[in-house]
Order: structure tokens, then sequence, then C-alpha cells
């Protein structure tokens, strides 16, 4: 069930950077990437924090 719920909200996701790249006639990837790449930082910051 829950890996269910967790499938449903990557594609949500992936739907809505694409949605996002469309509108900015940007490549999606690095969009990603880079939310990752904050979502890190502040785990990151957390932790030391």
């Amino acid at each position: 069930m829950f890996f269910k719920k967790l499938v449903m909200f990557l594609k949500k996701l992936v739907m809505f950077y694409q949605g996002l790249a469309n509108l900015c006639c940007f490549p999606v990837y690095p969009l990603i990437i880079y939310k990752l790449a904050l979502d890190k930082i502040r785990m990151i910051q957390d932790i030391k924090g």
C-alpha cells in the first residue's frame, strides 16, 4: 500500500516537473537534481544543527 502511494507520488512529481519544464522550455532533470541537492543540504544542516 505504501509503495503504491509512493509510486503515485513520484509520478505526480515527474508530471509536475515536466509541466514546469514545458512552461519554461527548460530540461526537467536539472530541476529534479537541483531539488534533490537542496533537500540533501537541508537534511545535513538539520543533522548538524
